[in-house]
């Protein structure tokens, strides 16, 4: 099965949450991306600590450090390719997808 194939036929979501724990997330880790994907989903170009803040319980200080750790990890990255930042987890979708499907 192709990625593209895979990616069409498995949710981010459950693949995810049936591999966070052997990418070695916590699920402080989980709830955060999983936020991020919802407000991402929903139309937000740019996920900052301060708009997760507003919909999780955590500080925006803690959400803060969350994310940077995050994209130190290889992640969550910025993209400014096209003129505006945007919140990206699309290295974290690969390396899901990538470990789900070696679990097959």
């Amino acid at each position: 099965m192709g990625k593209n194939n895979l990616y069409n036929a498995v949710s981010f979501r459950y693949a995810f949450l049936d591999g966070y724990k052997k990418l070695q997330l916590s699920e402080q880790d989980l709830a955060v991306v999983l936020m991020i994907d919802h407000l991402l989903e929903q139309g937000n170009s740019l996920v900052t600590a301060d708009l997760l803040s507003m919909k999780m319980t955590y500080s925006v200080k803690d959400l803060d450090t969350e994310m940077v750790s995050l994209v130190k990890r290889g992640f969550l990255v910025y993209d400014t390719t096209d003129g505006g930042m945007k919140t990206s987890l699309d290295p974290l979708k690969n390396l899901v997808y990538r470990e789900f499907q070696k679990s097959m």
